[in-house]
């Protein structure tokens, strides 16, 4: 059963105060994570003003529906 599109990742992220953001970003690099998916993710979501799926799987390739579902 698919499930219910959400846009409780959006409102997460866009929630982030700056400190919270910086740590992340500095986490995905300690990490080595600094060109993966969950970055790359990230930065389309903060970019958006509105949650739009969509949008998302247009501008990251490497993202498919069935990955971007499983928010």
């Amino acid at each position: 059963m698919p499930r219910e599109k959400s846009s409780t990742l959006f409102d997460l992220i866009h929630s982030m105060k700056s400190p919270e953001m910086r740590y992340f970003r500095l986490w995905t690099v300690r990490e080595g994570l600094s060109d993966s998916k969950i970055v790359l993710l990230f930065n389309a979501i903060r970019e958006q003003e509105t949650f739009n799926d969509n949008a998302i799987l247009n501008d990251i390739p490497a993202i498919s529906a069935s990955q971007l579902s499983n928010l």
